[in-house]
């Protein structure tokens, strides 16, 4: 978010006015203290003239020399299967689990974490499955 506020050349007290998010919360999320939503997202995205994938990649920056949690195969199995039955409702398009994951991908590639990448792979492919 930082390298955002910076290229817009304002504050975050004056992001968190227009995003209509108090500034502690918006430093809650930008700590990791609290936890992004698709609602701050938005409304971050919109005021920063940005994508939401931006966003999470400026957050991600902070912590480029280190290494990212792992993903369970499990877990990413689990969530590849909502997210594809959010998709077949229609609340989410496969576009926007690509611009969500594909970053995350990239970064585990980039810090050399293959097998994580590997797990975001095997999200990404059962997102694009039907639901079972």
């Amino acid at each position: 978010m930082d390298i955002l506020i910076k290229r817009e050349k304002t504050t975050i007290d004056k992001v968190a006015l227009k995003a209509g998010y108090s500034r502690s919360y918006l430093m809650s999320i930008r700590s990791g203290k609290k936890r992004w939503n698709n609602d701050v997202l938005a409304a971050l995205a919109e005021v920063l003239n940005c994508s939401q994938a931006d966003l999470i990649a400026d957050t991600s920056d902070k912590y480029e020399e280190t290494a990212l949690p792992e993903p369970s195969v499990a877990i990413a199995d689990s969530m590849g299967r909502v997210l594809s039955l959010l998709v077949a409702k229609g609340l989410l398009t496969k576009r926007e689990i690509n611009a969500l994951l594909n970053p995350l991908q990239d970064k585990y590639a980039e810090l050399g974490q293959k097998e994580s990448a590997d797990t975001v792979a095997l999200l990404l492919s059962r997102a694009e499955n039907k639901p079972s």
